[in-house]
């Protein structure tokens, strides 16, 4: 076993630990491309923020159950990660980019935030049909 089948083996047992198993359903009948690619995506879970969520909804539920409906104060916020692309997976995605627009097979158009009033448009301004 190398030390990247012993690193999923020991993600998979900790997913199965928290409940997740369900995910490896038919692992063996997946194409190996998917089984790489899904292995990848779950290497990047946060098992411990996975934790962390399932014990908020099991009190939730709990208190939830034991009380008159009332609002609860939502948990503080907590930042998503950021995932910044390699600098070859940036050059790839400009490069192809620039072939996509050069082709004439994508645009860009930027707007500013907002709704789309001064269009005539009621609605935010992203979601105007420019085609």
């Amino acid at each position: 076993m190398n030390e990247s089948d012993a690193a999923f083996a020991a993600r998979r047992a900790a997913l199965e630990q928290h409940g997740q198993g369900h995910l490896f359903a038919g692992w063996e009948r997946r194409p190996p491309a998917l089984r790489q690619r899904l292995a990848a995506a779950l290497a990047e879970l946060d098992l411990d923020l996975v934790r962390r969520l399932q014990a908020l909804l099991r009190s939730a539920a709990g208190a939830a159950a034991n009380r008159p409906a009332a609002p609860a104060a939502p948990p503080d916020p907590e930042p998503a990660p950021v995932l910044a692309p390699s600098a070859a997976a940036a050059a790839r995605w400009a490069a192809r980019g620039r072939e996509r627009l050069a082709g004439g097979s994508l645009a860009l158009l930027t707007v500013a935030g907002g709704q789309g009033t001064r269009l005539g448009f009621d609605a935010p301004k992203g979601l105007f049909p420019v085609t």
